[in-house]
């Protein structure tokens, strides 16, 4: 039985990203959960790319938009 040793979560989330066998893993999976709560602007582990942080950009200003902020 293989053990997830490292987990990616995040606060005020309410939830957990996951369990990774790998820490590289567990802090992509971080950035992207991140990228998706905080949006485009916050800081991450790893380097985005522009046009990665441009679509999630445009899905979170959906996601705005429709929860009426």
């Amino acid at each position: 039985m293989e053990t997830q040793a490292f987990e990616s979560y995040i606060r005020n989330f309410g939830g957990n990203a996951g369990g990774y066998d790998k820490e590289e893993k567990a802090a992509r999976a971080y950035d992207m959960a991140a990228l998706k709560y905080w949006g485009p602007t916050t800081t991450t582990n790893f380097p985005v790319s522009d046009r990665l942080r441009q679509e999630i950009g445009i899905d979170w200003q959906l996601h705005i938009h429709q929860a009426g902020c």
